[in-house]
């Protein structure tokens, strides 16, 4: 759903996505809690380490020296009307940083000479139903629900001792089930990856995205683009036979999205075009099928937390009450 802006102005696009998250409570603490008092905790742990001018840290690639992903909360405000909790995960940048030229000089500073770049993710969370359900601004340099999930996972597995294990679904327009149950054959694969998140896939579907590596290795991409045409473009002349191979890959990697859906977001696009069974051409796409909200907003404007929240509340709401 995209919210237009009739101004001349230059615009940009400001996209929200939608999940659920629960918390697995280990047993010892089951019968005392559920997602919504687990998430509470959270809070209250939050508020005790703001409290005492401290945040929590964690890489979530601590094992990869080479690759540090650190996160840490900056932000988490109760808005008692709705229910509602605004939160803002920063992520510290890594790699090449880009440079500063001050107003009145020309000569570049490093970045590191005033400290470190942290790109912020604005999400908010209604802990009004059993389950507490997400909405996440996107950005791209930023934390995604992964990161978020994994945040939270931490603190409540190692600091609190009341989780163990967390369940995620990424809400999606289009039907994962549907898409398995209804398709008949693979006419059309779209895939663009990011060469470093093969590694991170699922061991079922690895293997038949980790074939380019020599590829990848060789000219250094930062993304991964493949196309795969099973029916003559421009024609309306389909491939008669099935393509069991493609049709393999598309089902396991449904079924691995179905079962780990925090999957999804290791593919910038996984796009198909398939027959199905009546005959009719359809399509699955992790881009196109994840349930959004769309907003045009100044090319140059940053929003605040707040500002973020007013911007998409009345569509959250509105999906939280449906």
């Amino acid at each position: 759903m995209i919210k237009k802006n009739s101004n001349s102005v230059k615009l940009r696009d400001v996209t929200f996505n939608f999940l659920k998250l629960k918390f697995k409570p280990l047993a010892t603490v089951s019968k005392d809690h559920d997602s919504n008092s687990i998430l509470k905790e959270i809070v209250s742990y939050l508020n005790n380490q703001r409290t005492n001018g401290l945040a929590h840290l964690i890489d979530r690639n601590a094992r990869n020296d080479n690759n540090p992903r650190e996160l840490f909360m900056t932000t988490h405000t109760y808005v008692p009307k709705d229910g509602i909790i605004r939160f803002t995960l920063a992520r510290l940048r890594s790699g090449k940083l880009p440079k500063l030229k001050p107003k009145d000089k020309y000569k570049l500073m490093t970045i590191t000479e005033m400290g470190s770049i942290a790109e912020e993710t604005h999400f908010f969370v209604d802990f009004r139903n059993d389950i507490p359900t997400i909405c996440i601004e996107y950005n791209f340099e930023g934390a995604r629900a992964s990161d978020i999930e994994y945040y939270f996972r931490s603190i409540a597995r190692d600091e609190l001792q009341l989780a163990r294990s967390t369940e995620i679904e990424i809400i999606m327009d289009t039907s994962i089930k549907d898409a398995l149950e209804n398709f008949k054959n693979v006419l059309k694969f779209d895939v663009k990856i990011n060469p470093k998140n093969i590694s991170e896939l699922d061991r079922s579907i690895k293997s038949y995205y980790s074939g380019h590596k020599q590829l990848t290795d060789l000219y250094k991409p930062r993304f991964l683009k493949v196309e795969f045409l099973y029916e003559v473009p421009g024609t309306s002349i389909k491939s008669k036979e099935l393509n069991n191979y493609a049709n393999s890959v598309f089902t396991n990697t449904l079924k691995v999205f179905k079962s780990k859906p925090l999957d999804v977001e290791f593919f910038d696009n996984f796009t198909v075009k398939y027959e199905n069974k009546k005959g009719e051409d359809a399509f699955f796409s992790t881009i196109k099928g994840k349930k959004e909200e769309i907003y045009k907003i100044p090319l140059k404007k940053q929003l605040s937390v707040k500002e973020s929240y007013e911007l998409v509340r009345t569509d959250f709401l509105e999906f939280i009450n449906n």
